[in-house]
């Protein structure tokens, strides 16, 4: 069963409407506010969606409680200071999407660095229309990879190259 964890949920959105959709996805809601996690209380038990937990609090208090391989925040904050909140909720390889405005790839630009060293990589803003919308939806996707997984990636790849270099030679010979 895959999982999701859903910052500064408001109105549901996307948790609510992803749960609909695939009911096979464990859903967390988390938002600070008691009357709009009231509200997704109420909301989830009458559309009957027994795959989604409502939690109350900052995404920052389940660091360590709550973690998933897809994080998604709908302009909660800036990139940079949203990453810090959802990156300790991401499994390794784990995907934060950010829903943002127009100004997504210009965020993405000048937060590059500090979501590096947050271990944030292949940063993608995607661009996401329908008849349906006004206005086209831009996410930013960037997978968590932590330093130790980088580390280790780096080894196994300069071990393959070492290896292949090496089976090169023979061969050669």
């Amino acid at each position: 069963e895959a999982r999701l964890i859903d910052v500064g949920s408001g109105a549901g959105l996307p948790g609510v409407v992803l749960a609909i959709v695939r009911p096979d996805l464990e859903v967390h809601l988390v938002e600070p506010m008691l009357r709009r996690t009231q509200w997704l209380d109420v909301v989830v038990a009458e559309l009957g969606l027994d795959s989604v937990t409502v939690h109350r609090g900052r995404a920052e208090e389940f660091a360590g409680v709550l973690a998933a391989p897809f994080v998604t925040a709908r302009a909660v904050a800036r990139l940079d200071k949203l990453a810090r909140w959802c990156v300790p909720l991401l499994e390794p390889q784990g995907v934060l999407v950010a829903m943002k405005g127009r100004s997504a790839a210009t965020e993405l630009d000048e937060d590059r660095k500090g979501l590096e060293r947050l271990g944030l990589t292949d940063a993608v803003v995607t661009e996401h229309s329908s008849a349906l919308l006004e206005e086209s939806v831009l996410t930013v996707d960037l997978r968590f990879a932590p330093r130790a997984t980088r580390a280790k990636d780096a080894r196994t790849e300069r071990g393959r190259s070492s290896k292949q270099a090496r089976t090169a030679g023979q061969a050669r010979s």
